[in-house]
C-alpha cells in the first residue's frame, strides 16, 4: 500500500490478533458455545441503594425474578459482597420463542464497601418482590469524639 509503512502494517495486523483473542477467550465457554451460554459467564450490574439511618446502614438490591435460593451473602472484613443468578426466561411451550429479550439474565456479582461504623457481626437479609434488603447495625464510632490524653 502506498503511504503506509509495513511496520505499521504489521502492528496493526497484530493489534487485529489480539483484539480477535480477547473476544474469543471472553466469548468462548466451550466448543459449542452458544449465546445462551455466553450471557450466563458475563456478569450484569444490579442496582443499589444505601440509606443510612440514626442506628442502622440498609442496603438495597433490586433483583427482580432471583430466587431466594440463587443468592449468595457474605462479608469479608469490610466489605459486603452479594452473588447470584438469574435464570433465563424459557417459553410457555415448544411452538414458541423469544422474538426479544431485553431483560437481564445470568450471574451478578457485587461488592460493596461499608462503612466502618457498620457492625458487621449484627446483619439481617430479607427477599420480597425482586428486592433484597439488608440491614446492619451502627457502632458508635468515638474516633469522632475528642477526648483529652493525660500525660505521666
Amino acid at each position: 500500500m502506498p503511504g503506509i509503512e509495513k511496520d505499521t502494517i504489521k502492528k496493526l495486523v497484530t493489534f487485529q490478533k489480539e483484539v480477535e483473542k480477547v473476544f474469543h477467550d471472553v466469548f468462548t465457554v466451550g466448543s459449542d458455545a452458544s449465546y445462551n451460554q455466553v450471557a450466563y459467564n458475563i456478569n450484569y450490574p444490579v442496582p443499589v441503594d444505601i440509606i443510612e439511618g440514626h442506628d442502622t446502614f440498609t442496603i438495597e438490591i433490586e433483583i427482580p425474578g432471583v430466587k431466594k435460593d440463587n443468592i449468595k451473602l457474605s462479608i469479608l472484613n469490610n466489605s459486603l459482597i452479594i452473588k447470584g443468578l438469574k435464570s433465563r426466561p424459557t417459553p410457555k411451550n415448544s411452538k414458541q420463542h423469544y422474538y426479544c429479550i431485553e431483560r437481564n439474565f445470568g450471574k451478578f456479582h457485587r461488592i460493596i464497601d461499608l462503612p466502618s461504623t457498620a457492625a458487621t457481626s449484627k446483619i439481617a437479609a430479607s427477599h420480597s418482590n425482586g428486592l433484597l434488603t439488608i440491614t446492619l447495625q451502627k457502632v458508635s464510632d468515638r474516633r469522632g469524639r475528642m477526648k483529652e490524653i493525660k500525660i505521666d
